[in-house]
């Protein structure tokens, strides 16, 4: 005859089993960069689950034409114009891009649920529009890659990484990629570190 132990026909509710049958909402934000195809990749790799609901974001800067020459007759609409004309071109290319990006993932069996593309206000920077973007949706994981920019490169530009880690709401992980070949020609594989808001 067989012997059943108090608990043993019940199923385990570690925090490991919850963990995994929770849905996320995991963002990716992708640059067009090979980068940010390598950071793809890693969490294709390492991050993703079947249930996740994966958004891949982008954020669109374009370059404005100034209203400062008076000397052209009817040069503010003529303005206006290019200026509507350059934010057309930078979502054309954004959405180009989240396209060929789920195109990637569809081949590795992984759906994103949504492409968004950010267009990033005048006066306000990608990085700072990532943020509130990430602050107004509240995902398990923010995800994006570290470029390499190196100390005189952050301290000039600041690099969206650093800027995310120290003002998102939300978890950040930051994908570090490879800045270089090695010398047989290889690359080495990209790793991540999560910061926790």
């Amino acid at each position: 005859s067989e012997t059943l132990t108090k608990g043993e026909n019940k199923k385990e509710t570690s925090s490991e089993t919850l963990a995994s049958e929770t849905k996320r909402s995991v963002v990716v934000s992708v640059d067009g960069s090979q980068a940010s195809e390598d950071v793809v990749d890693w969490c294709m790799a390492n991050v993703f689950r079947k249930k996740d609901k994966i958004i891949y974001v982008h954020a669109a800067e374009y370059g404005v034409a100034p209203y400062a020459n008076a000397g052209m007759g009817g040069g503010g609409a003529f303005i206006v114009d290019v200026n509507y004309q350059l934010r057309d071109e930078a979502a054309k290319r954004g959405t180009k891009l989240l396209r060929r990006m789920a195109a990637r993932s569809h081949e590795k069996g992984f759906k994103p649920s949504s492409l968004k593309i950010l267009m990033v206000p005048i006066g306000l920077s990608g990085k700072a529009t990532l943020c509130d973007f990430a602050d107004d949706h509240n995902p398990s994981l923010f995800i994006c890659g570290s470029r390499g920019l190196g100390v005189m490169g952050r301290a000039f530009v600041g690099s969206t990484s650093d800027y995310l880690i120290h003002n998102a709401k939300c978890p950040v992980m930051i994908v570090k990629t490879p800045a270089t070949e090695s010398k047989d020609g290889s690359t080495e594989t990209p790793n991540a570190a999560v910061i926790s808001a």
